[in-house]
This record gives C-alpha cells, structure tokens and sequence, in this order.
C-alpha cells in the first residue's frame, strides 16, 4: 500500500487488541453475523442495545433514549420528546465550530505561551482538550510543587479532577496514551506518577506497590514482541 522499508519488530512501539461484540445467530459463523447494534425490549420494561462498535455509542444511545422517551410517552400520555444529543456540544467542543477552530487553537495557544508553556506544548494541549484547556492552564501553579515535568503534571491533574483517574493505569493507558503511543515516556514517568496520585489519594506503601507493578505488568504486555 505505501512504498516505504518494510516494519521491522524493532520499528513496533506497543500492540493492543480489542474484541467486538456480536449478537449471536443460530447456524452462523462470526463472520457471518451483522455487526449492527439492536435493541432489546424485556417483559419487565427493560431495554438493553447490544453489538455495534464504539465509535457508535452516541447514536447508539439516542436510539435507546428515543425508545424509553416514546415508551413513556405511551404509558403516561404524554408529548414525546427525542433526545437532545444531536444538537448537544461535548465536553471540550465549545470551540466555535468548524471554521472558527484553527482561530480558537492559535488564540488559546498564545495563552499557554503566556503562562509559561512553549507553543508546541500548548499545542498539543489545546488539541487534546479543546475547550477545556483553560482549566488544564490553572493547574499551571501547582506544577511548580511537583516532580513531574509541568506538562505531565497538567494533564494528570486534570484527569484526577475531570476524568475519573482512580489508577496510574487509568491514567498512562487510557487517559494518555503514554502507554501505547509514547512507552519510553511512560516507562520514564510511571513512578512519579504513581508517587504523585499516592500523595493525592493518600495510599500506603502496600497500595502504591501494588499499581506500580500493574503499570509494569501492562508495558510487559504491551511492548514485548516475539
């Protein structure tokens, strides 16, 4: 497909695998079965969507909302509303729409470079973020207090704050990437990170132990190729 040197295993960063959910059908193999998502429909009002894929999830969820709203309206004669989310903006999205974007990422980078940060790092922070950033920026401050680089310490407080890190796993392979994108860097910060999330939540010895060896266990897994 492109004409470039072939992969060597030592050109592979890290590997990962996903399963996909199919609805089972009688008499046919996997790939025979329709990767569409469908709704189910209990005795005891419950509704469960099953198959389809992730990057689905949103309309997968405005068919199952539309189908309880219109189950209510039935049984409580009422109007029935649609859900909303079409027209709702993500979280990080408030930037202005399309056109204006290339406008919002150079404005809210020069407030980046303004607090310190070179242009390359508020960036990438703006990209990541989106409207969020500013609340990335304020935690600006209490970088100065920590051993991480401020850039690692930004986007890890945030995703204490914001994005439900309970786990440095949380937050190196699913929050960051660091893990499967960026593994020496992971591989560099994971014991600062994890030295940082135990002052945060207050674990003990035991307990920072423990994640520390899930994190290692996860970068075995994820960057040993044979």
């Amino acid at each position: 497909m492109f004409d470039i040197t072939p992969i060597q295993v030592a050109d592979v960063e890290s590997s990962w695998s996903g399963v996909r959910p199919l609805i089972h059908e009688e008499g046919k193999d996997p790939s025979e079965i329709s990767r569409k998502d469908e709704i189910f429909h209990s005795e005891s009002g419950l509704f469960t969507i099953a198959g389809g894929k992730l990057t689905g999830y949103r309309k997968m969820s405005e068919k199952v909302v539309d189908q309880v709203m219109l189950e209510l309206s039935i049984e409580e004669g009422r109007a029935y509303r649609k859900s909303a989310t079409k027209n709702l903006i993500l979280s990080g999205g408030n930037v202005g729409g399309g056109d204006r974007f290339n406008q919002f990422v150079a404005e809210k980078v020069e407030v980046g470079t303004h607090l310190g940060l070179d242009s390359l790092t508020a960036e990438a922070l703006v990209h990541r973020y989106g409207s969020n950033v500013d609340e990335v920026y304020s935690y600006l401050k209490a970088s100065q207090g920590s051993a991480l680089e401020p850039v690692d310490y930004l986007m890890l407080r945030y995703g204490l704050e914001h994005e439900m890190v309970i786990k440095p796993i949380d937050y190196l392979l699913r929050r960051s990437s660091q893990l499967l994108f960026d593994s020496e860097h992971a591989k560099a910060v994971k014991e600062l990170i994890v030295d940082e999330m135990a002052e945060y939540y207050d674990w003990d010895e035991a307990v920072r132990a423990e994640y520390l060896n899930e994190v290692e266990q996860q970068l075995t897994a994820s960057t040993t190729f044979n």
